[in-house]
């Protein structure tokens, strides 16, 4: 399909051969969604500047939820979503997506709380520099 996988984990990362400049991300499934979420994160070819985020359908809240991250002039770097609320996790989904200007190259995304899987899926999404071509993914507490 024009993609580089591999397998680390549960996770499923690679350069997109055809649409470069794109990353998909496999978040590994767990017992209560039985299905996956899907992550695209990459720079936005038409509307420069904006990353496009699609987070998975659960069998619950069915349907995608769509966000647009644009640069924050205000607080550069970093940009906050707060996604809509659905009917099992009765809570808001928070996304961070941002620069790390730290570790230069890397984007950091913070997946919310709900309430069956207590604590936080980590996400950090970047450029792998000694393996150029492949990006790495950790993957926090499920």
């Amino acid at each position: 399909m024009g993609w580089d996988v591999q397998q680390m984990g549960s996770i499923y990362i690679g350069q997109d051969q055809v649409n470069s400049g794109w990353d998909q991300v496999y978040i590994a499934q767990d017992q209560v969604n039985s299905g996956w979420d899907q992550v695209y994160i990459g720079q936005d070819q038409v509307n420069s500047g904006w990353d496009q985020v699609y987070i998975g359908q659960d069998q619950v809240n069915s349907g995608w939820d769509q966000v647009y991250i644009g640069q924050d002039q205000v607080n550069s770097g970093w940009d906050q979503v707060y996604i809509g609320q659905d009917q099992v996790n009765s809570g808001w989904d928070q996304v961070n997506i941002g620069q790390d200007q730290v570790n230069s190259g890397w984007d950091q995304v913070y997946r919310g709380q709900d309430q069956v899987n207590s604590g936080w899926d980590q996400v950090y999404i970047g450029q792998d520099q000694v393996n150029s071509g492949w990006d790495e993914v950790y993957i926090g507490q499920a």
